[in-house]
């Protein structure tokens, strides 16, 4: 369908703009998305079969869903890298960038 061949040629896009923007940390969101989707999956399918009721939006719901998922993915983990490259620049070792990263922008995300 047509969500599909969309998805099928934005994924490659969104992933390549985020490679290009921070290098093969932008790795760090194949790992992300998984798990974000099969939340998304386990929370989002009860309540649609709950409360649903006559009108059902499974349908369109799994495209939206990988375009919010996609989007939050790419989005969370820019935030989480950019504040990791800011510690590196301000001298911080490797680990020490990681930990002050996830105990700032860690906590948004």
């Amino acid at each position: 369908s047509d969500t599909s061949r969309g998805h099928i040629l934005t994924l490659p896009i969104a992933f390549t703009i985020l490679f290009a923007t921070v290098g093969p940390t932008a790795f760090f969101v194949l790992l992300t998305m998984p798990v974000a989707l099969l939340a998304t999956i386990f929370i989002l399918v009860p309540l649609q079969k709950h409360y649903g009721g006559p009108y059902s939006w499974a349908h369109i719901s799994p495209g939206i869903w990988v375009s919010i998922l996609v989007a939050m993915s790419i989005d969370y983990a820019l935030f989480i890298l950019s504040r990791w490259r800011e510690e590196r620049l301000a001298g911080q070792s490797k680990t020490s960038a990681v930990i002050i990263a996830v105990q700032t922008a860690g906590k948004t995300v």
